[in-house]
């Protein structure tokens, strides 16, 4: 069951529903509803990004602008209380973007609806009765996919993946598989799906799926007890620091192959749990810490290092305010040290635009700090009961 809680903005047509996932957000208006607030004649220049107006002053007066309306209408409602909203809406290659987190809009039959994600990608479509989707959907989909699946839900779930894979081009018979009502894959990566009929039509949201948290940081920065720690807070896995079990199978001296052969083999492992987890994974550290050693340890960047990809979602950058721990696998117990590379991993996830909040304290603070992080993240709560997706709730 869905239950929706209507805005009271200065128009309250939109309406809102958490769908679990981790924050996911969904908002919907009808666009006979959407067609009076025009009507309204608001001050367009102040409900529209500068992005938006400018696409706006392209249509007529008709069904296209009144969609297009509509959808705003429903982002603004679906994102209220975030830090961006529609006046921050920008276009990547036409794909609507905020400064952070994840959008998606749609329209289609009676409706147009937005969702938002703070830390997963997501995409949302929303499709009317149209009876030529039988003639044309086995262009998109597998002989399999056709037998097997609902052919309206089959066309708005491939449409879904493709906004939430974010790759223009990316094939619908070729790239998506949708093997379930529950589940798709594209490029390596696992969408849950999550399906509903409004009337007539039938909306269907994509979203990426496990969230990948990363604890990361300086040395002696309590990093593998708190991966721990959270792992068993939500019964989920954890990738364990590789370097570790690489350096004491092969010897504490390495040189620039080893540290390269370690990054790759963080990276194959976070992957290797990632596709084992359902909702959830927590990984001690990533390819971000060999980037930052290679340069400390050498002097420079490596070009295959830097080219490995950040895959978290969220990252808890840890403060340097334990106690040094002496450890024969570590290499910097000033403190001056430290702080310089805590100032260097900040650097590099904002250069990286990766979302990320700073962990501190001292003992089981630590670990409380980090839940209350998850907390503000919407994580908390619905990765301890294990049911993202499942339980539609009043925001």
């Amino acid at each position: 069951m869905i239950i929706w809680r209507r805005k009271d903005t200065e128009f309250s047509g939109a309406e809102v529903a958490e769908v679990g996932h981790f924050g996911l957000v969904i908002a919907r208006i009808s666009l006979d509803q959407a067609a009076d607030f025009e009507a309204s004649e608001p001050d367009w220049n102040d409900f529209f990004s500068p992005s938006d107006f400018a696409r706006w002053a392209e249509f007529r007066p008709g069904p296209r602008r009144t969609a297009f309306v509509a959808a705003r209408l429903a982002l603004r409602a679906a994102t209220e209380g975030s830090a961006y909203g529609i006046r921050d809406l920008s276009y990547d290659d036409r794909r609507p973007c905020l400064p952070n987190g994840f959008v998606s809009l749609s329209h289609g039959g009676s409706w147009a609806v937005a969702a938002y994600h703070p830390l997963l990608p997501v995409g949302v479509d929303v499709e009317g009765p149209r009876a030529q989707i039988d003639r044309v959907v086995a262009r998109v989909a597998s002989e399999r996919e056709v037998a097997n699946l609902d052919h309206r839900f089959l066309w708005g779930a491939k449409e879904a993946v493709y906004k939430a894979a974010g790759q223009a081009g990316l094939d619908w018979r070729l790239g998506i598989a949708v093997n379930s009502p529950r589940e798709a894959l594209a490029l390596g990566q696992r969408f849950r799906l999550e399906s509903m009929d409004w009337s007539d039509d039938r909306v269907v949201v994509a979203v990426r799926t496990p969230l990948r948290v990363v604890l990361t940081g300086p040395e002696s920065t309590g990093k593998t007890r708190l991966a721990a720690q959270l792992a068993r807070e939500f019964s989920c896995l954890w990738t364990p620091e590789i370097a570790r079990e690489y350096l004491a199978e092969h010897g504490v001296s390495y040189g620039p192959d080893d540290v390269r052969a370690m990054a790759r083999q963080q990276v194959a492992r976070s992957a290797e749990m990632a596709d084992s987890s359902p909702h959830l994974v927590v990984d001690d550290t990533d390819v971000l810490t060999h980037r930052i050693w290679f340069r400390e340890k050498y002097g420079h960047a490596d070009p295959e290092i830097e080219a490995l990809p950040l895959e978290g979602d969220l990252y808890l950058l840890c403060t340097p305010d334990l106690a040094w721990t002496n450890d024969p696998l570590r290499e910097h117990p000033k403190e001056a040290d430290r702080n310089r590379h805590f100032e260097l991993y900040k650097t590099e996830l904002v250069k990286n635009k990766k979302i990320y909040a700073v962990v501190s304290g001292q003992g089981s603070a630590r670990k409380m700090n980090a839940l209350r992080t998850l907390e503000a993240f919407k994580a908390l709560h619905l990765a301890k009961h294990r049911g993202a997706g499942d339980e539609i709730r009043l925001r």
